[in-house]
This record gives structure tokens, C-alpha cells and sequence, in this order.
């Protein structure tokens, strides 16, 4: 019995010299080169910088309340904390998204991996492999008459980049 390797199109690399590390370290990887654990990092300031920010408007209360500042300095004092957490909390909002989308989409990808190293070692192709690995086939319309006719014929993997 023979194997079979695969030949992947559609930007998908062929199977010789595949490198899973590398595919992980390339999931792993954000927008503009941050890892996953430094977004988190950035996340994790954020929300002690609300803690400090709301332990400041205590604070601006209390001195408020205690006279040691006067009502003018308070109102602009406190509107400057407001502007500054109402940032950090958007920050912090937008930070947890991308770190959400991002471990969804490790978390596919570690689905993949298995999945990918099955196919890659096929001893025998069924329609269940096939299946699994092939979202749709596209068709063309016929090209030429009788038996000059031809189609073109794409197949769009699932796991296509």
C-alpha cells in the first residue's frame, strides 16, 4: 500500500516540510506582533488603572467633603478622572475582545492540528476524509463542445488560508 500525500492549493502549503510549531507560533501571534500574553498584560494595567482611578475619585470626594479642596477643583478634578476612565475602561473593553478573538481562534486551530496530521499521513482515501477535509467544489460553466468540452474544477479546502 501506498501512501498518499496531499498536495494542498488555495494558499494552503503542501505537506512536505510542514512545521506545526511554526503554525502555532504563527496563530499565536496578534496583529502587530504581541504576543497573546502581552495583550493580557495590557488588559491586566488597565484594570488596575481603574482600580487607581476610582480609589482617586474616593479620594477627591473625601478631600471635597473634608475641605481641603474647593468645589471648582473638585468639579475639574473629577472631570478629568471620568475622561481618563471611561479611556481605560474602552481600552480594557477593546483588549478583551481581541483576546477573546484570539483564543478562539488558537482554540480552532488546536482543533485543526490533529485533523491535519491525520490527513498527511492518508493510507487510504474515503469519502469521509474527503468530506471532512472539503468545504465546497466549484464548477465552471462548459468550455469547448463534445469531446473538446472542459470544465474547471476548484476545490476550496476548510482548512484554507
Amino acid at each position: 500500500m501506498t501512501k498518499t500525500v496531499i498536495g494542498v492549493n488555495d494558499g494552503v502549503p503542501n505537506t512536505k516540510g510542514f512545521d506545526y510549531r511554526q503554525l502555532t507560533e504563527e496563530v499565536q501571534r496578534s496583529f502587530n506582533g504581541e504576543t497573546l500574553a502581552d495583550i493580557k498584560v495590557q488588559r491586566d494595567q488597565c484594570a488596575v488603572r481603574l482600580e487607581e482611578l476610582e480609589a482617586t475619585g474616593v479620594k477627591l470626594y473625601e478631600d471635597r467633603l473634608n475641605g481641603v479642596i474647593n468645589i471648582d477643583t473638585f468639579k475639574m478634578l473629577s472631570e478629568k478622572v471620568e475622561i481618563e476612565k471611561s479611556e481605560v475602561m474602552a481600552e480594557h473593553g477593546h483588549l478583551s475582545c481581541v483576546i477573546s478573538a484570539e483564543e478562539f481562534r488558537i482554540a480552532e486551530i488546536h482543533n485543526i492540528i490533529p485533523k491535519l496530521r491525520e490527513f498527511l499521513t492518508l493510507e487510504d482515501v474515503t469519502r469521509d476524509t474527503l468530506a471532512a477535509l472539503i468545504d465546497h467544489i466549484v464548477v465552471s460553466e462548459s468550455k469547448g463542445r463534445s469531446q473538446n468540452r472542459t470544465h474547471e474544477v476548484r476545490i476550496v479546502y476548510r482548512f484554507g488560508a
